[in-house]
């Protein structure tokens, strides 16, 4: 037999046997206990009339109790993205820890805009470090491994999983903010798209984005969502309103920023990228790479990247990411399974209840 044929066939053996452990325990999430309203916290700038009124909005499309929203005493300025870990510590991962200890049970945590999302001291993100649960003997520790990656179909609990679910509503403008509430609340099957680039290729380690790439589409082949992939070294807009997106943005070797410009999304889509700093600049644009805020400006509903260079290792995994998200689990759960690593890196932008089941 030749190598490319064992290849193949071990690449369907391990697609079967992933399959068959999903599938074993199907998601039930319309219904999920673990998903419910009074599991958000909401947390919002009490200086920034902004921020608290799409804390309002989000709540009262999601009918998130009263009591579980919380306001910091912030900086108003849109350009105040960045704080150090010493005020981290102090005005958000106190105040905040605090406040879920008077709350019943947390699984999510929903930032609203106008909060920084960058801490200075370690390249972190304040979304990420939030994740923690119980971080060790410090709030200032930072990089672990995620017990809820690869963990399948298995309902989020943060007492069982031992940290929360962080997602931001936040973009270029508040418009972009607060379309991610609407948004989520009109989802609709649209075709995933998948764009490799075969030029990275092995022996280089990142290559593994790209068999990740083609298994997401083998997984979504078992599921009632279309998806596509395309393996030239053309950068590639399929012409058409997208479900999910997965490529490696502006790392491609053939990138083109008018393409990735003109990509266009409906409601309910979820998009990520293999690029290190593609939320280094989610309040407006620039940034020397692609940026998944300028996704959402163009209509996705979910979108993940990093604020600082995170290394190959911590990208998030579209087979995981898709296969979740077509099944019915929610926005939130979906990207977090999805995700290796937390402390870290990593901004979730979007609603985590959004989900697509029933559809």
């Amino acid at each position: 037999m030749t190598k490319r044929f064992l290849l193949t066939l071990s690449r369907l053996v391990l697609t079967s046997v992933y399959l068959l452990l999903m599938l074993a325990n199907p998601p039930a999430h319309a219904q999920d206990p673990y998903a419910r309203p009074d599991y958000v916290l909401v947390v919002a700038n009490q200086n920034n009339a902004q921020s608290m009124a799409l804390a309002s909005h989000y709540m009262q499309a999601r009918n998130i109790p009263a009591n579980n929203l919380l306001l910091l005493n912030e900086n108003a300025d849109d350009n105040y993205t960045t704080i150090s870990l010493a005020e981290y510590h102090y005005s958000i991962y106190n105040v905040v820890t605090g406040k879920i200890a008077s709350l019943p049970h947390i699984d999510y945590i929903v930032i609203c805009r106008n909060l920084p999302y960058l801490i200075a001291d370690n390249g972190c993100s304040v979304d990420s470090m939030l994740a923690q649960r119980n971080p060790g003997t410090s709030p200032y520790s930072y990089f672990y491994g995620n017990p809820y990656f690869g963990q399948g179909f298995t309902r989020f609990n943060s007492s069982v999983y031992n940290m929360y679910i962080v997602t931001r509503l936040d973009g270029w403008s508040w418009a972009d903010a607060n379309a991610l509430v609407d948004r989520s609340l009109q989802v609709r099957r649209a075709p995933v798209f998948m764009d490799l680039d075969p030029t990275i290729a092995a022996p280089d380690p990142n290559s593994f984005y790209n068999a990740d790439m083609q298994q997401a589409c083998t997984l979504l082949g078992y599921c009632p969502w279309h998806a596509t992939m395309d393996n030239s070294t053309t950068f590639v807009n399929p012409q058409t309103p997208l479900g999910g997106y997965a490529s490696w943005g502006s790392n491609d070797r053939h990138f083109d920023p008018n393409v990735y410009a003109s990509l266009t999304f409906t409601p309910g889509a979820v998009v990520t990228t293999a690029v290190s700093t593609a939320a280094s600049n989610i309040r407006y644009p620039g940034g020397w790479q692609s940026q998944i805020a300028q996704l959402v400006h163009q209509g996705a509903t979910g979108a993940e990247g990093c604020v600082t260079e995170p290394y190959s290792f911590a990208l998030s995994r579209p087979s995981e990411l898709f296969f979740k998200y077509a099944w019915g689990v929610n926005l939130g759960s979906s990207y977090y399974g999805a995700m290796p690593v937390i402390a870290w890196k990593n901004v979730v932008l979007g609603d985590p209840l959004c989900t697509h089941y029933g559809q």
